[in-house]
């Protein structure tokens, strides 16, 4: 089987959003699209998002040494390859008052095919979007996803952007504006 590319693959959807509705499910959106680049979510409702995908959140919403505000969970491990394997991770960012990015993001250390690991990785960008949005991910953004490639889509009042970043490790990060 054929890897894709290897690296980190992230999510990251910093959306256009004003106010929470503290959605009473898990699908329910938390807020509302708004104005351009106003992402208003309640901290404690940002940080469990993603809690019953296995991306709970540890340690609170706390200040980092930069000023910013960031809770983050542990890797959630792929079960798709060994001995080592692929990890998701969930990240909500933002000031002491509201979250306004939300991240996940996907370690490629598996020397298998990536694609089991894009579908882990776009069923928690879907649910994610869902939630904080109200709206589904875009064909042509899913499409992304699953092959590692860039690009921006609009969604709800807000941008979806794939971008791929490459350092150490390769990081495609997904960005909801």
């Amino acid at each position: 089987m054929k890897r894709v590319w290897k690296g980190v693959l992230g999510v990251v959807l910093v959306a256009a959003l004003a106010g929470c509705a503290g959605g009473s499910s898990p699908d329910e959106a938390v807020g509302t699209p708004a104005g351009a680049g106003t992402l208003s979510l309640k901290p404690d409702e940002a940080c469990g998002l993603l809690a019953d995908k296995g991306l709970r959140t540890v340690g609170g919403y706390q200040a980092t040494v930069q000023g910013v505000y960031l809770c983050s969970s542990f890797e959630k491990v792929i079960p798709a390859g060994e001995p080592v394997f692929d990890t998701l991770k969930y990240f909500a960012q933002g000031t002491a008052e509201a979250v306004n990015q939300l991240s996940v993001q996907l370690l490629l250390k598996s020397p298998g095919d990536a694609q089991v690991a894009f579908r882990y990785l776009l069923q928690s960008v879907e649910a994610l979007t869902q939630r904080a949005l109200g709206a589904p991910v875009p064909d042509a953004a899913q499409v992304a996803i699953r092959s590692g490639v860039t690009g921006s889509w609009p969604v709800a009042g807000a941008t979806l952007t794939v971008e791929r970043i490459s350092a150490f490790t390769t990081t495609l990060v997904v960005t909801l504006r």
